[in-house]
């Protein structure tokens, strides 16, 4: 037992360890991987968006029919291929009239909106936040099981047999780390933290807490008991 939870901390270390570099130095092929599943998701709100545009903002700008004109084009091209429109956004690739078509509503109607209402701004703006609360997740997800699992790698390294509670903390603190991984997973993974639902802090805390209750059982001798069924719960998904 403790040369399996040993050889399986170090592969988990390793994985991990391999995950948290991902996320600083391969965010380019995350963010790639993300966009088109993100880019669907968002489209609906940009359209609904996009028509209240057309019935608040366009009627505005009567003293201005150029730049009514420009916005409406813009509109209709968006129309034409909203995902297309939504990609060029999220990929960096807008052109620079793309960039600006609602920069001039904004400037007409600086007085009475008293805000941005750049379209482009909003969608890149959107997808950036969600994207780093993604990088941050994941690297707090990745943080704790390298931690977790090296601890129990530390633990149980050169263990004696004899050596019953270090067994039974290393045990605790394994199996603690594997259900929550399982729970991290099943929650839908990376598309769910696309829709900026994420576990955070509650990633560690939920490994901590699984700790404290396995310990509790194993003081009152219930600890086969809550290990099988954390072990059935893990193996069934």
């Amino acid at each position: 037992m403790n040369r399996f939870m040993f050889i399986g901390s170090l592969v988990g270390v390793l994985l991990f360890t391999l995950l948290l570099l991902l996320t600083f130095i391969g965010q380019q092929h995350l963010k790639d991987f993300a966009r088109d599943y993100l880019n669907r998701r968002i489209e609906p709100g940009i359209t609904k968006g996009v028509a209240v545009i057309e019935r608040e903002v366009l009627p505005k700008l009567t003293a201005q029919p150029e730049v009514a004109l420009q916005i409406t084009s813009e509109i209709n091209a968006y129309r034409a291929d909203p995902l297309r429109y939504i990609d060029q956004v999220t990929s960096g690739k807008a052109t620079p009239q793309a960039e600006g078509w609602m920069a001039k509503a904004s400037e007409a109607l600086k007085a009475s909106a008293k805000k941005s209402v750049s379209l482009p701004q909003m969608i890149g703006d959107y997808f950036r936040r969600v994207f780093e609360h993604l990088m941050l997740d994941l690297r707090i997800f990745a943080i704790s099981n390298i931690i977790g699992f090296a601890v129990v790698a530390w633990l149980t390294h050169g263990l004696s047999e004899q050596s019953r509670r270090l067994q039974i903390q290393a045990f605790i603190l394994f199996l603690a780390t594997g259900y929550a991984l399982s729970v991290y997973i099943k929650q839908d993974w990376f598309f769910n933290l696309l829709l900026d639902h994420h576990m955070g802090l509650i990633y560690p805390f939920l490994i901590l807490v699984t700790c404290f209750d396995l310990w509790r059982r194993w003081r009152s001798g219930r600890l086969r008991r809550g290990a099988t069924g954390l072990v059935r719960e893990i193996a069934l998904g």
